[in-house]
């Protein structure tokens, strides 16, 4: 009796204002009251429950739409990138090409086999193959700076073949055997080429050499000898000016005297002599380009 008497105790809640006003009574059991607060956490533990998760979801949300951000500034990146690799690529492929051609040119020019064509890792992303286009670059120009000192040798080697026409004119005189330019029946062999043209006329180294003589000579006049290395020796007689000294080193086609006719001479024109090892040999056959 006790018990259910404890039970069913009432509580009276009395809400009065401070100064005027009817007061406000109510009253509730223990039961409801107990019921009532139960509520109370329930609804709060809820609210504070609803609240963390909100956070939370927000913090993610918030975070994932930053990795969006951030993943789409990286792919924009990329994709400048790209463009660039592939504008690049673009370049040092036609850079390649040109390498190529060049150096077919240069094999020509050496009479060697030209390269074959240059094939490319078209397999893998553009870093491989900007890669691949790199390492042929580089060997590309290695090879070409190799056949350009090859070609270098070979032009300063022919630069000294006097195989250049010395002036302009008439040949007057072959090489060989002919008859006595003073007169009468005898006949003499002639070492060279006689060029006749106008008092003056310029005349110009036939190889790249070194002047080993510049003077008088009784039977030739003004005389000029280079010497072209290999035993190759070519002459200059009849000069009315020399324009060289001994010692002098001249480029192929470098003005070096002026036409005359002084010495044993009939007119104004120039002998030209090719000597090798001591022995004169026809210089039309230098002349039309022989070794």
């Amino acid at each position: 009796m006790k018990k259910r008497e404890k039970n069913r105790e009432n509580y009276t809640i009395i809400i009065a204002p401070q100064r005027y006003g009817k007061s406000v009574a109510t009253t509730l059991s223990r039961n409801k009251i107990i019921a009532s607060l139960v509520l109370l956490c329930t609804i709060t533990a809820s609210i504070i429950f609803l609240a963390i998760n909100y956070t939370i979801i927000y913090k993610r949300q918030h975070d994932y739409l930053l990795t969006i951000a951030s993943l789409e500034e990286k792919n924009t990146i990329n994709r400048d990138t790209i463009e660039t690799l592939k504008a690049t690529s673009e370049t040092m492929k036609a850079k390649l090409e040109e390498l190529s051609l060049l150096e077919n040119k240069v094999k020509e020019f050496l009479k060697e086999k030209d390269s074959k064509e240059f094939s490319l890792n078209r397999g893998g992303d553009i870093f491989s193959f900007q890669e691949d286009l790199i390492g042929q670059c580089d060997l590309k120009e290695k090879e070409l700076g190799l056949l350009l000192d090859k070609a270098e040798n070979k032009l300063e080697k022919e630069s000294t073949i006097p195989n250049l026409f010395p002036c302009s004119g008439e040949i007057t005189s072959t090489f060989g055997s002919r008859g006595n330019p003073f007169g009468g029946d005898s006949y003499e062999f002639h070492k060279g080429l006689d060029i006749a043209n106008a008092y003056g006329t310029e005349i110009r180294a036939a190889g790249k050499g070194r002047i080993t003589f510049a003077g008088y000579n009784s039977g030739y006049g003004n005389m000029i000898i280079i010497d072209h290395g290999n035993g190759v020796y070519s002459l200059y007689g009849h000069n009315s000016v020399l324009l060289v000294k001994g010692g002098q080193t001249v480029e192929k086609g470098q003005l070096i005297s002026k036409m005359g006719s002084t010495g044993r001479s009939t007119g104004p024109h120039l002998h030209f002599e090719i000597k090798i090892k001591g022995i004169s040999v026809n210089p039309v056959e230098i002349l039309k380009g022989g070794n």
